[in-house]
């Protein structure tokens, strides 16, 4: 979401109703649903999230991991390294020459610091996440593994982000999904690509970008 939810009640309930809208196989919220990391807002991130139809993959951004956030942030979504799966109609199999796709959501917050980092001792995990060999493969991360252009200057990059992504194109992984720069881009990268989402819950935007979301097809 970019920075908690700061867009007035009515706006909110029209992302909402936008995303209903399309009937998207899976929303993917890379992460930042609050700004302190403070319970009352991820009650507020609940309550606007109970809107959205469609299922849903929720992984932390660094606002979420201040103030022991991250401890809220698994009481109310679990395990932030995650996974989902959806297999597809034979049809829609056959036109997408996929048996489904799966989404892996890795947590690259830290407690109380604005860096990222997954770690070596994940890398096991993420590999074992991908155990059909024809879905479409995801990953969604907060952190940029990639510089984002009108950004300012870089900081606050994935701090293992050249072994991570070294580890995801081994994987064969088509799709990655993050946040954190508040800024919409996208990068191919060896066939993969790189989705960076804007916001859509905050008026924390960089430049002249508005609030936005990515939306594939």
């Amino acid at each position: 979401m970019g920075g908690g939810l700061s867009l007035p009640a009515e706006t909110l309930k029209e992302v909402a109703e936008r995303v209903n809208e399309i009937e998207p196989d899976v929303a993917v919220i890379a992460g930042d649903l609050t700004t302190e990391g403070y319970e009352w807002e991820f009650e507020q991130a609940v309550a606007w999230m109970k809107q959205i139809e469609a299922p849903t993959v929720v992984i932390p951004g660094n606002h979420d991991a201040r103030n022991v956030g991250y401890l809220h942030f698994r009481r109310f979504f679990g395990d932030p390294f995650c996974r989902f799966r959806q297999e597809f109609e034979p049809d829609r199999a056959e036109r997408l020459r996929a048996t489904g796709f799966t989404v892996v959501g890795l947590d690259s917050s830290e407690p109380d610091v604005d860096e990222g980092r997954i770690g070596f001792d994940r890398y096991p995990w993420l590999r074992d996440q991908f155990d059909e060999p024809d879905d479409i493969r995801i990953v969604t991360v907060h952190h940029h593994l990639v510089s984002i252009p009108s950004t300012g200057r870089e900081r606050n990059i994935v701090l293992d982000a050249g072994d991570l992504l070294l580890q995801l194109i081994d994987q064969d992984v088509d799709v990655v999904l993050s946040g954190h720069k508040h800024v919409p881009f996208f990068w191919g990268l060896n066939g993969m690509l790189i989705c960076n989402s804007g916001t859509a819950g905050t008026r924390r935007v960089r430049g002249v970008a508005p609030p936005s979301w990515n939306e594939l097809h």
